[in-house]
């Protein structure tokens, strides 16, 4: 009995950890289950099918990755464009060739792969080259391997550490956001592309086949020689501060990975991300025009080829950038908060009319709010924005302004009608904070969510509106098991288990005072995790061995696969327990 009750308590904590490593996807249609709209049947009937509205530019845009294809550069450098969100890039050597960047996901990488087949068939991958953590250029490596076969990956140092703190840390919201800001169920008759590529090819069936960085490097550079091919990566930190530039200084090509691609840049990404430092960002472009490169290959959107042109280019995108950057902090220097700077900030008439610099996928208004952020924090400088009156506060206050619910329904209306969709949209919050569940309020926002995204001409911004929308029609969130299982498996021990940290119930854990320490045999790694005062606080292996270790409440032993397995629901942790394959050596049920 005492032993059973030990062993429901491990499968609690590893079902917890489980729940913080999975990758969530979003799904509909297709056979699976989904919740009722909450839009009303009458509103369904006559509106909810009409076709959102497109501008000409982001339409024609389309026509940068359609068809697919690959393109040869120089008489050694292949670019395959529109398989997916990025490009893949393939280098000839002697016997064998190198790929940057992989793609998204197995799925988007075996077209890639097939694409490329012409020449993989006669050499075959001998490196990779991850020009940043982004999913979209790691998801994909061990679909060009042939099974038993091993390459070397180059990446940044701090590649790594970022694929998993992504993964253990943010994978929940940041992954919803994503699938919000690409559009992946965007339905196909609204769907225009992702900004800077054809689509994101990655769903809830899609599988990652990530390989982990083998050699890395910290400084400014480093060269290296791989298979008769002189290449020199380039730290140059820009829509990522673990950006890698490939130089071939032979044939002057010059990898541009995301700090340069045919639309604004996207100095702010609306699925959420770590600050991108704009002067970075134009400083690393120096870096780039300065090596007077030939060809120009971006890790999205199309090549360029011409010392002049790419010259050219280079200096308007960095130039972009600057002038958001110092315009933006000219403004906050005088006293201006961000919605005034949204409005005074344009960029001069070469710079916005530069076909590289549309608006396809960064806008201006989420560079300027984010250069400010970067230097100030999320406070406005405005008093009243210090300690705002709470969501249902205020929104029973501008209720009751605005005439009560029916009158505040009746003006949004009205107002969306007119096609004041911003407002109207604003007015039927107030209201859905109060009751998420009030018809007439459903469908207006609904209206207004469709209407905002016909008016974008940035991918980004109409994929959100329109996915939020599509959750209103049902849309869900749900775990896909296989996404799961694989996610587990390749991530670090303690990645894992930092996930568990972030899922503690605060409140349960207030008054706690219990230490349970892991030992991990395989890999020989030691990991204890406090519960006090409501955190749960993770010492990693050298310390974890010491005291820690000594003065744990419980001592538990395993197999590192027995571990993932279990978190991956591939094993029963009791029954684990009960074969002897999780060992508890110290502690007792009560104490737990």
């Amino acid at each position: 009995q005492e032993r059973m009750k030990v062993s429901v308590v491990v499968a609690v904590l590893v079902v917890l950890a489980a729940v913080g490593v999975y990758v969530v996807v979003l799904r509909g249609g297709g056979g699976e289950s989904r919740p009722r709209s909450r839009l009303p049947t009458d509103y369904l009937q006559t509106n909810a099918t009409n076709a959102v509205a497109t501008p000409t530019s982001l339409h024609n845009h389309t026509r940068t990755f359609v068809p697919k294809r690959v393109l040869s550069i120089s008489h050694n450098v292949h670019v395959a464009v529109g398989y997916g969100l990025a490009n893949s890039i393939l280098i000839e050597g002697e016997n064998g060739v190198i790929i940057v960047d992989t793609m998204e996901s197995h799925e988007a990488a075996i077209a890639v792969r097939d694409a490329f087949e012409p020449i993989l068939s006669k050499k075959p991958v001998v490196a990779f080259i991850y020009t940043h953590n982004h999913p979209d250029h790691v998801h994909g490596a061990s679909v060009f391997l042939s099974k038993g076969q091993q390459a070397d990956v180059y990446a940044h140092a701090s590649t790594v550490n970022i694929i998993d703190q992504r993964m253990s840390v943010t994978n929940m919201i940041t992954f919803k956001r994503g699938m919000r800001q690409f559009g992946v169920y965007v339905e196909p008759n609204d769907f225009v592309n992702s900004g800077i590529g054809p689509y994101l090819s990655f769903d809830h069936q899609s599988q990652s086949k990530i390989l982990r960085p083998t050699k890395s490097f910290e400084g400014k550079e480093m060269e290296v020689e791989i298979e008769g091919v002189k290449l020199v990566l380039l730290h140059a930190p820009g829509e990522t501060a673990d950006q890698i530039v490939v130089w071939l200084p032979e044939n002057r090509v010059l990898m541009a990975a995301d700090n340069f691609y045919t639309s604004f840049p996207n100095i702010y990404a609306i699925r959420g991300t770590p600050h991108r430092d704009a002067m970075f960002w134009a400083q690393s472009i120096d870096i780039m025009r300065n090596l007077k490169p030939a060809y120009l290959v971006p890790s999205h959107t199309l090549p360029l080829e011409g010392e002049e042109l790419i010259y050219a280019a280079l200096t308007d995108y960095r130039d972009a950038i600057q002038f958001v950057h110092d315009q933006t902090v000219q403004h906050m220097n005088l006293g201006r908060y961000p919605d005034e700077i949204v409005e005074l900030v344009q960029l001069p008439a070469r710079l916005l009319n530069s076909p590289y610099l549309q608006q396809f996928y960064g806008t201006v208004e989420w560079s300027v709010r984010s250069v400010f952020a970067g230097y100030l924090g999320w406070f406005s400088g405005k008093a009243v924005d210090l300690n705002p009156s709470p969501p249902k506060e205020r929104a029973a206050n501008l209720i009751e302004l605005g005439g009560g619910q029916e009158a505040v329904l009746q003006k949004a209306d009205n107002a969306a009608a007119k096609g004041n969709y911003q407002w109207a949209l604003e007015l039927v919050e107030a209201i859905l904070t109060l009751d998420a569940e009030v018809p007439k309020a459903v469908a207006i926002k609904h209206t207004c969510l469709r209407g905002l995204a016909g008016r974008m001409t940035s991918a980004n911004g109409r994929n959100y509106y329109l996915t939020e929308a599509r959750e209103m029609e049902g849309l869900q969130l749900v775990v896909s098991a296989e996404q799961r299982r694989s996610t587990i498996h390749v991530s670090p021990i303690g990645s894992l288990l930092r996930a568990m940290t972030l899922l503690l119930d605060a409140k349960a854990g207030a008054e706690a005072n219990t230490k349970a320490c892991f030992s991990f045999t395989t890999s020989n790694q030691y990991f204890c995790v406090h519960v006090r005062s409501g955190i749960a606080e993770l010492t990693s292996d050298t310390v974890a061995r010491q005291q820690p270790w000594k003065s744990a409440n419980i001592q538990v032993a395993m197999q590192d696969h027995v571990f993932r397995e279990v978190l991956s629901r591939e094993r029963n942790a009791a029954m684990a327990y009960m074969n002897g394959d999780i060992v508890i050596s110290k502690g007792t049920s009560m104490q737990l």
